[in-house]
């Protein structure tokens, strides 16, 4: 019996603290086609890249493109460290950069 979160008709993979990964596109692009041969669609694929370094403006939004990233979430945004920059305009910022970069 299938137990998992779908979206559109695609299961939902979660890559944690995926604005770290490094050299990840061919290795996921791999993977990812992997799965769609085997399970005949795409995966939703939604990465958690949203956090306060690095700067959105220095993230690798094509990779992110490359590999089929449908959304984007942040795990956490709390920073115990800089209490006072807490705030939604950061994600928005992340999250306009997201769309720019698949408007293209």
């Amino acid at each position: 019996k299938e137990n998992y979160l779908k979206i559109q008709g695609s299961p939902v993979i979660f890559l944690y603290t995926l604005r770290d990964f490094q050299d990840f596109e061919a290795p996921l692009q791999s993977a990812f086609q992997k799965v769609e041969d085997r399970i005949g669609v795409p995966l939703y694929i939604v990465g958690d890249m949203i956090w306060w370094e690095p700067a959105p403006e220095k993230m690798p939004w094509e990779g992110y493109k490359a590999i089929n990233v449908s959304a984007v979430t942040a795990y956490n945004l709390f920073n115990w460290v800089f209490p006072d920059t807490m705030g939604p305009a950061y994600a928005f910022h992340c999250a306009h950069r997201f769309q720019a970069v698949y408007a293209q």
